[in-house]
């Protein structure tokens, strides 16, 4: 599905990333899935091959399953994602395959921006950021198409006065 809204992609000056397998994304972050992420896992039948459950209820979301000692139950010893390994990268959740970019719902579209707690992004490692732009438009095309964002209202300006007091407050 091709997205029509716009992607404001971030003009950071000779920022680079490239995923180097650290696995810190894999540690230290809650994923939420998708409920297509949910079934997609469900069919890939990992309820054997894992230390546990591959998802859990989180509130009334779910979310990846860690083991006891914080990793995701896809992260083998060599950093790598199980998914990622058997049925490759697109198979993998919507919020890992977009990591380390987040999107943020506009108007007409969608702000991106890049989370430098990604020690690769955070050393400037890889291709530049402008190479991710088609993948990142694919995911936001496809968390459009799961109804999981929507666009943002217009954003109406705001007009101070002259003695700093938002009109739009008075």
């Amino acid at each position: 599905m091709a997205m029509n809204a716009p992607i404001i992609f971030p003009e950071v000056g000779g920022q680079r990333f490239d995923c180097r397998h650290c696995g810190r994304c894999c540690r230290e972050l809650v994923i939420y899935i998708t409920e297509g992420d949910r079934k997609k896992i469900d069919k890939q039948d990992w309820q054997d091959k894992l230390d546990g459950p591959p998802h859990i209820r989180f509130g009334r979301s779910y979310v990846l399953n860690h083991r006891s000692n914080g990793d995701c139950v896809f992260l083998t010893d060599n950093h790598m994602c199980r998914i990622h390994a058997a049925f490759g990268a697109t198979d993998k959740p919507l919020s890992c395959q977009l990591f380390p970019f987040s999107l943020e719902p506009e108007a007409d579209g969608f702000r991106v921006s890049v989370r430098f707690d990604c020690p690769s992004v955070a050393r400037s490692v890889g291709r530049p950021l402008a190479k991710h732009r088609p993948d990142v438009a694919r995911l936001a095309s496809a968390l459009k198409a799961a109804n999981l964002v929507e666009l943002a209202p217009p954003r109406t300006p705001v007009e101070w006065t002259t003695d700093g007091v938002c009109e739009s407050t008075r």
